[in-house]
């Protein structure tokens, strides 16, 4: 074992299966799935999670993500919790989010806008564009992105100048997030 982790293992609770099932229905609700609601997650300083009659603080909801993931990955890779799926994968991606804007608030340019527009890549948007218009506010130093719902300003005309943005500043890390297609008429050095 590595050091550190005797500590952390003493740490991470022992949880009942109803408990694990519940907390498995609460993060595969369409809400978690929606790129619109990572902002209102994301920059909100609390935000409570209401279902029915009951509410959770999102930092209780992030501690269990934590614990999901320390026991999925250093204790017992093949544990019963079976959270390898992708609505787990998208409510870990907006608590990534919210730490990197809560952490970058004073300095949004420390934001990795790359890395949250590659997690909103997973969510669901009605309109294509909102992939990258709904993560506006986290665009770090790529300030001059802007929404444009103009009826002439297609998604892949979006994504091309998303591409084009990161080339400016000198970053052509985002070609490496090329050849997952989702949209049609995208060009091939174009991730959408």
């Amino acid at each position: 074992m590595v050091e550190g982790q005797e500590g952390i293992a003493q740490k991470v609770a022992v949880t009942p299966d109803r408990e694990w099932a519940n907390l498995k229905k609460l993060y595969r609700r369409t809400y978690f799935r929606r790129v619109w609601m990572t902002q209102e997650i994301a920059v909100n300083k609390e935000v409570d999670i209401i279902c029915g009659k009951s509410s959770l603080p999102w930092d209780s909801l992030d501690k269990a993500i934590e614990n999901i993931n320390y026991r999925r990955y250093l204790f017992n890779p093949a544990s019963n919790l079976k959270v390898d799926d992708s609505s787990f994968d998208c409510i870990q991606g907006i608590s990534y989010v919210r730490k990197n804007y809560q952490q970058n608030i004073s300095d949004p340019t420390g934001i990795d806008f790359l890395d949250i527009l590659d997690m909103a890549r997973k969510l669901q948007a009605t309109d294509p564009r909102d992939k990258v218009f709904a993560m506006v506010r986290f665009r770090g130093k790529l300030q001059h992105i802007m929404p444009d719902y103009g009826i002439s300003v297609t998604p892949s005309e979006v994504f091309k100048n998303m591409v084009q943005s990161f080339i400016e500043i000198g970053s052509l890390d985002i070609i490496l997030h090329c050849g997952r297609r989702q949209q049609p008429n995208i060009p091939s050095w174009c991730p959408d």
